[in-house]
């Protein structure tokens, strides 16, 4: 297989099978569980080569994996694991949530400076009144 984007269709002729049921088996990759999305250890394995690599295994590293001398192991303990598992569950949240309250603080840094325009000519008129009122006593004396 070369290293490209596959349609369902070119998937179905690779591996001969229906579009649907490579449907149903993409549809599989995630579990629901109430309020949970679980995923598989070998999906979340693809999901951190690409994002921390940059791009899927090619088929010449896939090849090399059997050489010992291109195996890279790594041990976790199982604490360890289920919170580098959990880390990569929600890292794209947590990027969504930044990327929100980045939004958020520039929405309050405007609304403060609006603010202080307002504040500002707040204090220019009550100055201008208290000049005119002080004028109008010194008038009247």
């Amino acid at each position: 297989m070369e290293e490209k984007d596959y349609t369902l269709k070119e998937l179905s002729v690779l591996f001969k099978t229906s579009i649907r049921t490579l449907s149903r088996q993409i549809a599989d990759l995630v579990k629901r569980d109430k309020k949970r999305v679980l995923v598989p250890f070998d999906i979340v394995k693809v999901l951190y080569t690409r994002h921390y690599l940059g791009k899927l295994p090619t088929s010449a590293e896939q090849e090399n994996e059997d050489d010992d001398t291109a195996d890279v192991v790594w041990e976790y303990t199982n604490e360890e694991f289920a919170k580098l598992q959990k880390t990569l569950i929600e890292y794209p949240i947590l990027k969504e949530q930044i990327s929100y309250l980045k939004e958020q603080i520039e929405y309050h840094k405007k609304s403060v400076l609006k603010h202080q325009g307002q504040i500002d000519k707040i204090l220019t008129t009550i100055e201008q009144r208290n000049y005119i009122e002080a004028k109008k006593e010194i008038i009247k004396q």
